[in-house]
C-alpha cells in the first residue's frame, strides 16, 4: 500500500477520535511547549543580556585600554587619575588595577598608589594573555572580570585589571522571568477547565497511536532528515538503508545516487582547485601549503632542503611563433621530464621526502628538494637544465628552448615560505640576466640589488611627472661635406637625488615594468614639438633618429601615436626615422614587419641600429623595409689598429651600398677614425669627436654655427 493511501486512512480514523481527545491534547502539549518556550526565552534572554553586558564591557576597557597607553608611557600620573576616575564613574565598573611590565611604582603620587599594582600580584595566566596582545575574561554569576593589554606602537608595555557588576542584568533576567511564570499558569488553568471532561482511556489509546505513527512512519522520515544534514555538511560516505516498499524507499535510493555523485564532484572541484589544469600538477595554492609542512617538518628533523625556482627561456618566442597550441604541447613535455628528472632523485635516496614540483603558471615551475649540502642542489639544478635543454619535437617541430633556475636554501635563506620564494625568484632573474640557461643561489647581495631595482623603478614612475626626464641630441654627420644632416634622440634622467642615471640602467626597468610605453609616448611627443620650433632653420636633409624598444614595436598604438604627434605639431613625416635593433626583429617577426612596413609607407624611415652584433642576417635587410644600417660603436673603436676591423666596415659599406641602404658609423671619438671611415666611404657618422649629445637649445645652437655649415 502506498504511503498516500495510508495516510489517509489513517487521517480518516484519527479525525473521527480527534474531536474528544483535542482538550487534553491541546493542554499537555501547551503546558510542555510553555514551559520548555518559558525556559528558552528566559535562556536566550540572558545569553543576549550577557553577551551585551560582555561585549559593552569589553568595548569599555579595551578604550580605556587604548586611552592610558601614552599617558602610562610617559609616566603622566595626573593624566591616569583622571582617566581612572571618569571611568569609575560608570555604574557597572566597581575596580580597577593597572600594571605596568617594568614594575615602575606610583606611590609618591597621591591616589596612584592604590590603582596599581605589581606584576607579581598578577595572576600568571592573565599576564601572559596580556603580554601576548590579547584580552582576558573571567566571568562569574554576578561579576565579569577583564584585563586588556596597554598598547604603544604595538608592543604590550602594561595592562588594565577592571571588574564589571553584573547585579542589573540578572535583576532584569528575574523580573522577566517571574513574568514568564505567572502567563504560563495562568494559561494552564484555563486548559484544565477545558481538559476535564477528557477519559483517561481516550488518553491511552492517542499515545498508542502516536507510538506506532513514529516506529512505522516518522522514524524513517528522520532518517531521511539526518541524512540530508550530513550531506549538507559534505559527509558523503555513508550510505542510507531503509527497509520498505513505498515512495519513502525511492527518494532514498535517489538520495544515495545523489550523494554519490555529489562526492565525485566534490574530489573533482578540490582536485581543480589545487592542481593546473594544462599538467595536472599541483598549482601555487596547493605548493603554498606543501611548503610550510616541509619547513615545519625540517625545523623539527632539524633538515636542510632548496626551493628551485625554474623559468624557460626563450618560451614567449615559441608560444609567439608558432601558437598556443605547441605552448602547452611543450609546457607539457616539460613537466614530464622534470617529474621524470625528480623521479631519479627519488631512486637515490629512498628515505628522504618525496620532492615537490609545482607548476605556478605560464612557464614558471618550482620544486622542493631535500638535501645534505648546496653541492647537491647544484647538481640537481644541472640536471634539470640539462634535462630540459634537450631538442622538442613537437607537432611536426624541432623546439629548443632552455631554463634558468634560482636556488634559495632552508633554512639559510630563510625560514618562512613567502621569503623563500622571493629569494629563489630574485635568484633566478639573476640567472636570467647572466645570460640564461644557467641557476643562480641567492645571495644576500641580490636582495639588496633587487631592493635597489623597485626603489629605483618606483622613483621611475614619478619621472615623468616631476620632470625629470629630458631629451638630447647628438648630430649626425655628413662625412662627406662635413654638415649635420639629423641627430639621434636620446633620453636623459636627471634624478634629484642620484644625479644623472644612466639610459643602461633604468630603460631595461622601463621595459620590464611597461613604463616604457608612457615614457616612449612622451619622448614622441617631445621630439615632435622640438622639431616644431626648429624648422625654421632646418635644411631639408634633416631628421631626428628614435630608437624604439622591441615592446613599444609591438605595441599596436605606435602608428597610431607616432603620426597623430608628427599631425599635431605640422612637421613632414619624414623629419622622423626610427632606429631598431637586429634582437627586435625576431621578436614576434610578423608584427614587428606589419608594424614597420605601415610606418614605412608613412614616409618615416627605418634604421638597423648596432649592425654587425647581436642576430645579424642578410635576411633582415631583405625582409625588412630597412632604409639604413648603423655600424655598431665596437667595430670603429679599434679601426686605427685592428685590420680586421676595417675589412668588416668595408665589407658592412660595400654590402650597404649593394642593396641601395645608407649607412652610419657610431662611436667616432677621432679624427684618424673619422679620415679612415671616409677612405673607405662611409658617408655618415655619429661620435664625441664631432660633439656629445645636447639639450635641444643648444643642438640648435650648434647647428646654426656648425663650421661645415
Amino acid at each position: 500500500m502506498k504511503l498516500r493511501t495510508r495516510y489517509s486512512f489513517f487521517i480518516l480514523g484519527l479525525t473521527t477520535g480527534s474531536l474528544l481527545i483535542l482538550s487534553i491534547s491541546l493542554i499537555l502539549l501547551f503546558e510542555n511547549a510553555s514551559a520548555e518556550l518559558n525556559r528558552l526565552n528566559v535562556n536566550d534572554l540572558k545569553a543576549e543580556l550577557t553577551e551585551r553586558m560582555l561585549n559593552r564591557s569589553q568595548t569599555i576597557s579595551r578604550q580605556f585600554a587604548k586611552n592610558l597607553a601614552r599617558p602610562l608611557y610617559n609616566y603622566d600620573y595626573e593624566t591616569i587619575l583622571d582617566l581612572t576616575n571618569v571611568t569609575l564613574a560608570n555604574d557597572e565598573v566597581e575596580t580597577i588595577h593597572i600594571f605596568d611590565l617594568k614594575n615602575n611604582y606610583f606611590g609618591h603620587s597621591e591616589g596612584i598608589a592604590d590603582i596599581f599594582v605589581s606584576t607579581e600580584q598578577v595572576d600568571k595566566q592573565l599576564l601572559q594573555t596580556v603580554k601576548r596582545g590579547m584580552t582576558y575574561k573571567e566571568p562569574s554569576e554576578d561579576q565579569l572580570f577583564i584585563a586588556q593589554p596597554i598598547l604603544v606602537e604595538n608592543r604590550v608595555i602594561g595592562g588594565v585589571e577592571m571588574l564589571f557588576s553584573q547585579t542589573d542584568v540578572i535583576n532584569e533576567i528575574k523580573a522577566l522571568g517571574d513574568k514568564a511564570t505567572e502567563r504560563r499558569i495562568h494559561k494552564i488553568f484555563e486548559f484544565l477547565n477545558i481538559a476535564l471532561g477528557i477519559t483517561i482511556a481516550l488518553t491511552i489509546a492517542v499515545i498508542s497511536v502516536g507510538d506506532h505513527i513514529a516506529k512505522r512512519l516518522v522514524h524513517p522520515i528522520a532518517k531521511l532528515v539526518k541524512f540530508a544534514n550530513d550531506i549538507g555538511q559534505g559527509r558523503y560516505r555513508e550510505h542510507l538503508s531503509i527497509k520498505a516498499d513505498d515512495e519513502i524507499v525511492a527518494l532514498a535510493n535517489t538520495m544515495n545516487q545523489m550523494v554519490a555523485n555529489l562526492e565525485e564532484r566534490s574530489l573533482r572541484i578540490q582536485h581543480l582547485a589545487y592542481h593546473d589544469s594544462l599538467t595536472d600538477l599541483p598549482n601555487r595554492l596547493f605548493f603554498s601549503e606543501i611548503l610550510e609542512r616541509w619547513i615545519d617538518i625540517s625545523y623539527s628533523h632539524k633538515k636542510s632542503f632548496c626551493l628551485m625556482f625554474m623559468d624557460l627561456d626563450g618560451f614567449k618566442r615559441v608560444n609567439d611563433t608558432y601558437g598556443h597550441e605547441l605552448g602547452d604541447e611543450l609546457i607539457h613535455h616539460v613537466s614530464s621530464r622534470i617529474k621524470a628528472q625528480l623521479s631519479s632523485v627519488i631512486q637515490e635516496d629512498s628515505d628522504r621526502q618525496k620532492p615537490f614540483l609545482a607548476r605556478l603558471g605560464g612557464d614558471e615551475f618550482v620544486c622542493v628538494l631535500e638535501i645534505s649540502s648546496p653541492a647537491e642542489a647544484a647538481h640537481n639544478a644541472t640536471a634539470l637544465i640539462k634535462m630540459i635543454s634537450q631538442p622538442y619535437h613537437i607537432l611536426n617541430f624541432d623546439i629548443y628552448i632552455s631554463c634558468s633556475i634560482g636556488v634559495a636554501i632552508y633554512p639559510d635563506d630563510g625560514n618562512t615560505g613567502s621569503n623563500l620564494m622571493k629569494r629563489a625568484d630574485i635568484a633566478m632573474y639573476s640567472a636570467k640576466n647572466a645570460g640564461k640557461n644557467d641557476f643562480h643561489f641567492f645571495s644576500h647581495e641580490m636582495d639588496q640589488q633587487a631592493h635597489d631595482r623597485v626603489a629605483l623603478e618606483n622613483e621611475l614612475r614619478m619621472a615623468l611627472s616631476h620632470n625629470e626626464l629630458g631629451v638630447w641630441y647628438q648630430p649626425l654627420v655628413n662625412l662627406k661635406d662635413n654638415n649635420i644632416c639629423g641627430v639621434e634622440a636620446l633620453v636623459r634622467w636627471k634624478n634629484p637625488v642620484r644625479g644623472f642615471v644612466g639610459p643602461d640602467i633604468f630603460i631595461p626597468i622601463a621595459e620590464e615594468s611597461g613604463l616604457i610605453l608612457p615614457i616612449g609616448d612622451w619622448i614622441i611627443e617631445t621630439i615632435c614639438h622640438q622639431l616644431s620650433e626648429w624648422e625654421p632653420h632646418l635644411k631639408d636633409d634633416f631628421h631626428v633618429a628614435i630608437n624604439l624598444s622591441p615592446i613599444q614595436i609591438r605595441h599596436s598604438a605606435l602608428e597610431k601615436t607616432l603620426l597623430k604627434a608628427i599631425s599635431s605639431h605640422r612637421i613632414k613625416n619624414d623629419r622622423i626615422h626610427i632606429e631598431i635593433t637586429e634582437t627586435a626583429l625576431v621578436e614576434n617577426e610578423a608584427a614587428t614587419l606589419r608594424t614597420l612596413s605601415q610606418l614605412n609607407q608613412a614616409g618615416i624611415k627605418i634604421w638597423l641600429d648596432d649592425f654587425g652584433t647581436g642576430f645579424s642576417s642578410l635576411s633582415h635587410l631583405k625582409q625588412f623595409p630597412v632604409s639604413g644600417v648603423k655600424i655598431d660603436r665596437s667595430f670603429v673603436a679599434d679601426l686605427e689598429q685592428d685590420v680586421d676591423d676595417r675589412a668588416l666596415i668595408s665589407a658592412m659599406i660595400v654590402l650597404a651600398n649593394a642593396m641601395t641602404l645608407d649607412v652610419i658609423a657610431e662611436g667616432i671619438e677621432t679624427e684618424a677614425q673619422c679620415l679612415l671611415l671616409n677612405e673607405l666611404q662611409c658617408p655618415k657618422g655619429q661620435g664625441y669627436f664631432y660633439s656629445r649629445p645636447l639639450p635641444g637649445d643648444q643642438l640648435l645652437d650648434l647647428y646654426r654655427w656648425w663650421p661645415g655649415k
